[in-house]
């Protein structure tokens, strides 16, 4: 349990550690989400979807709804990025330590 001192410490830190507080500020760190492109909505283009959508719905051997299939289509094509995003950081941080060695 903490005490009253260290209450009292966290609370004085939280009252300087709660954001930015300029409209400058605001703005840029409101911008941190899109950087890595993790939060972008668009998942490649439209015709890129709807081809692996019908890809899909054909593969599957079964009926399926469009929009299954197309949510599907969006899921994958984000799974993928992902997946392309963290091999393109873990080589880069290979390169970082073979030029630190």
């Amino acid at each position: 349990m903490a005490s009253i001192r260290q209450i009292e410490a966290n609370r004085s830190n939280a009252k300087r550690s709660t954001g930015p507080k300029t409209a400058p500020g605001k703005a840029r760190s409101s911008q941190n989400a899109l950087r890595h492109g993790l939060a972008r909505s668009a998942i490649g283009d439209a015709a890129e979807i709807e081809n692996l959508a019908v890809a899909i719905a054909r593969g599957l051997g079964h009926p399926v709804t469009p929009d299954a299939a197309m949510a599907l289509a969006r899921s994958k094509l984000a799974l993928l990025r992902l997946r392309s995003l963290r091999q393109a950081m873990m080589a880069a941080l290979l390169v970082g330590q073979l030029r630190q060695s």
